[in-house]
């Protein structure tokens, strides 16, 4: 297993070395070694590894002029920081301008959990949802990260790319052919629906192992949860009857609106509910700690599941 962070640079890396890079250039906010992008220092080389330190705002609004450039910028801090820090350039100087930078947030949810509240993030998503051209990618796996930033890198929009800390194994059904950023089924049974996204879908599969009649359940993986993003046709196609949608952000901030907005055209709704981080500031511990109070780990979300 691999932390999609490393996974990430590992990426971008091969891209560099092949020659088809698009020409990328990395501006970091002083946490490269937690976010993993310092490996690409030496790569990259001094031109294009820019240090903006501790200064969210100021990288955003440098990553802009690279962009108007030609060049491909990526901007890298925690997700706590970056989204919240620097709302008002990614609003004003990327995405009114429509510039191609990419803004990358990792540590996100509550994977910083032992910096204590002010380094978890339960709000970036909220707010990079509220920018009208962002291109949003919540990677789960390897294949994810890939299609990430292989449609980031080509896309004319900016675009937001979050990830965690800890390592993730491939979801089921990991198909290096899957190029879609699509919702997808990671499991296929029952017309009762789990939605979730990005690495909390690794926890709704270990919430359904401690679930009876498993086979009543499929689940829906969120790659990417822009605007642009439809599934309905898995929700025909499943016949749901209930849908639980799962976020590691305050509870309807993240993937419920786009869920709700597209089930509310359907002549018949499904049962809905959501369950997400209450309405508080985070505590220290680990991630699994933090999960626990905020009644998302395993456990709790099986209870969750059972009452569908």
């Amino acid at each position: 297993m691999k932390a999609l962070r490393d996974e990430f640079s590992d990426q971008i890396a091969e891209m560099v070395m092949a020659n088809d890079d698009h020409n990328i250039v990395l501006i970091d906010c002083d946490v490269g070694k937690h976010s993993r992008i310092d490996k690409l220092k030496e790569i990259l080389g001094a031109h294009r590894y820019i240090q903006a330190g501790a200064s969210e705002q100021h990288a955003i609004s440098m990553a802009a002029g690279y962009a108007k450039s030609g060049l491909r910028p990526i901007v890298g801090s925690f997700a706590a920081f970056i989204g919240l820090r620097g709302f008002e350039q990614c609003k004003n100087s990327i995405g009114l301008q429509q510039l191609p930078v990419i803004v990358y947030g990792t540590h996100a949810g509550f994977a910083a959990g032992e910096d204590g509240a002010s380094h978890q993030s339960y709000e970036d998503l909220g707010l990079f949802r509220l920018i009208p051209n962002f291109g949003i990618y919540t990677p789960g796996d390897s294949i994810d990260v890939h299609n990430a930033l292989a449609e980031a890198l080509t896309s004319l929009d900016p675009s937001y790319i979050r990830v965690g800390r800890s390592p993730v194994p491939e979801l089921p059904g990991h198909d290096t052919s899957r190029t879609s950023l699509e919702p997808f089924l990671v499991q296929d049974s029952g017309n009762k629906v789990i939605c979730s996204y990005g690495e909390m879908t690794h926890t709704v599969l270990a919430s359904l192992k401690l679930v009876e009649n498993r086979e009543d359940f499929s689940i829906i993986h969120f790659p990417k949860i822009s605007h642009s993003v439809n599934f309905l046709s898995i929700i025909k196609k499943l016949k749901a009857k209930s849908v639980l949608c799962i976020e590691d952000t305050y509870t309807y901030s993240s993937l419920f609106p786009m869920i709700f907005n597209q089930l509310s055209t359907l002549s018949s709704l499904p049962k809905l509910e959501c369950v997400g981080v209450p309405r508080r500031y985070g505590e220290t511990g680990t991630d699994s700690e933090i999960k626990e109070v905020m009644k998302l780990d395993p456990f709790s979300i099986s209870i969750k599941i059972k009452d569908m």
